[in-house]
């Protein structure tokens, strides 16, 4: 292997036409403890050398271009999901988009497999973390019918959302491939207690309200900006939401205790 600054590194190897799965790192820095692989994820729970030190879990996706492999892929997350409990992020190339808008050009997509994918994220407890930069990830090269598609992104869930409330993913500028590098920002330091002191707590008692739930699920799955943004939007919705509606929550609570 050619001279890079990680010394460190688990494969999953290509298989066919497939270019495999190669996770990289700095022993100096972090370590890797892979707990799973096959064909199309590698997943590990990397252990960070900070003082204290702190462990996530990483899984790093390449799916099948056939959607019943990816239907594979999607249950194994899911079962996957079951067993975390500490911070968790799902990222690579998906082999799919969630929704037409993610893909300019060429066929319409099938909206029941973008679904698929999309429930199964949801399932998982996973949320994206948006782009900045391309909105498209993915170029098929062909000048007189090109087609762009966002393939490669990242899913958090919400311990990871605590841990590193102001991730962001930028796509990178591509080169020799037809897929666009992404990178994973999430400065950690200092932003977290910024954070802090704007936190906005939600009752789960809300979800019992009319309308409260799809409020959320359109802000969420509004594919105009980046999470951190999408979040910021939900708070100002939520503000808006409570005046309205908090005097007869707390009510509906008051009676619940009683």
């Amino acid at each position: 292997m050619k001279k890079t600054p990680f010394e460190k590194y688990v494969l999953a190897e290509p298989y066919g036409l497939s270019g495999g799965i190669i996770v990289m790192w700095n022993p100096d820095f972090i370590n890797f403890q892979m707990i799973g692989r096959d064909l199309h994820t590698i997943h590990g729970i990397v252990e960070v050398n900070t003082s204290p030190p702190f462990n996530f879990c990483l899984s790093v996706v390449y799916a099948s271009t056939k959607y019943k492999s990816r239907l594979e892929t999607w249950h194994d997350l899911i079962d996957m999901s079951k067993q975390i409990t500490i911070p968790w992020v799902v990222m690579g190339d998906f082999n799919e988009v969630t929704c037409q808008s993610e893909k300019l050009g060429g066929n319409l997509i099938k909206q029941h497999r973008a679904d698929r994918y999309s429930d199964a994220m949801n399932e998982c407890g996973l949320v994206d973390v948006g782009c900045v930069g391309s909105r498209f990830t993915w170029f098929n090269k062909q000048k007189d019918k090109p087609i762009y598609q966002r393939l490669d992104r990242a899913w958090i869930n919400m311990h990871w959302l605590n841990l590193f409330p102001n991730s962001t993913v930028t796509t990178l500028p591509r080169e020799a491939s037809d897929h666009n590098p992404i990178k994973l920002i999430t400065e950690k330091t200092g932003l977290q207690n910024h954070a802090r002191q704007n936190v906005f707590k939600m009752e789960p008692l809300w979800y019992a309200e009319p309308g409260f739930s799809t409020m959320v699920d359109e802000n969420l799955n509004a594919d105009n900006s980046d999470l951190v943004n999408k979040l910021n939007n939900i708070s100002k919705t939520m503000f808006s939401w409570v005046k309205d509606n908090i005097g007869n929550i707390f009510k509906k609570k008051e009676s619940l205790v009683c």
